[in-house]
């Protein structure tokens, strides 16, 4: 993708489905695109180029599905991948060829020749929900989620190998790899002295040998995506009591708060440029949001969608 063109993906209700909006300028309009055919919801999108994209989540009988477009969402073709009775939760494409799919009951998909055929991987014992995966390279990937926790590739997904996490970190929902070896990663901790949820981050700077728990501004009671940019610029979003948005300019080390109206409850976030990001969501009356910065967060602007 490019700091222009993006596409979200999300689910309209239980009778409509899934659903897939796109903006070629940069957020100034949004326009309603082609939603794949026979889709139940979707989930995650991961974008080759700005015309070349996958899409994941369930199609018809609650399967996993997996779509693909080589036309920037105006059409969709379904792929031969499925999770009977499960769906997919996340999806990367390092190349127009090869793409990594993740979903429930740990389970791993790969595509070599661009959704032609997908073949499933074994997962690390234990792994259940394997919400999100970045892949810095072709062959080299990070996944996590509920279960394992962590895991990593750097076969191409022939293996897995589970990584250790600090303690008490339960679920992590999305990663961001800016390089081989550095990753940030967000979730959420089952409780904080026994009291309640709250939201958690962790990073890896030597490709997740060991990974350590950041500490985040107070008030993120959950963190849902996270993007890097190869220099190290990150940004979490999620949901929170003063903010719903965080951001690190040095690699995932230190956070600070940055301001966004409305009080929403953001689900996902790309940083196609150094210092441009696109967050989406809902906000506080349940309507879909997406949000827009070009100053690295200093400022986070309301766009119109359709």
């Amino acid at each position: 993708m490019s700091s222009r063109v993006c596409l979200v993906t999300g689910e309209v209700d239980d009778v409509s489905g899934g659903s897939v909006i796109g903006t070629t300028n940069g957020g100034r309009t949004w326009q309603q695109l082609a939603a794949p055919p026979g889709v139940g919801a979707l989930a995650a999108v991961s974008c080759a180029t700005a015309v070349i994209c996958e899409v994941v989540g369930s199609g018809n009988g609650d399967s996993g599905a997996i779509y693909g477009t080589t036309s920037g969402g105006q059409s969709w073709t379904a792929q031969p991948a499925a999770i009977v009775g499960g769906f997919f939760l996340g999806v990367a494409c390092p190349s127009i060829e090869v793409c990594e799919a993740t979903g429930n009951e740990g389970m791993i998909f790969g595509t070599v020749n661009g959704g032609a055929s997908w073949a499933s991987q074994q997962a690390p014992a234990g792994a259940n929900l394997v919400n999100g995966i970045s892949c810095p390279s072709t062959t080299t990937c990070e996944a996590v989620g509920y279960g394992s926790g962590a895991a990593r590739t750097s076969d191409g997904g022939t293996t897995w190998v589970p990584q250790a996490l600090p303690a008490s970190v339960q679920e992590l929902n999305g990663v961001s790899c800016y390089s081989l070896t550095r990753c940030v990663a967000v979730g959420i901790d089952a409780i904080d002295s026994g009291r309640r949820e709250v939201g958690v981050l962790v990073s890896t700077h030597d490709g997740g040998v060991k990974w350590f728990r950041r500490h985040i501004p107070k008030g993120m009671d959950d963190l849902t995506s996270v993007a890097c940019t190869p220099a190290g610029v990150c940004e979490a979003v999620g949901l929170g009591s003063t903010t719903a948005i965080i951001g690190s300019t040095d690699g995932g080390r230190t956070w600070t708060a940055q301001p966004v109206a409305g009080a929403p409850y953001l689900l996902g976030v790309a940083c196609p440029g150094a210092r441009t990001c696109e967050a989406v969501g809902q906000d506080a009356d349940d309507d879909i949001a997406a949000y827009r910065t070009t100053d690295g967060g200093a400022k986070w602007y309301r766009q119109r969608l359709p």
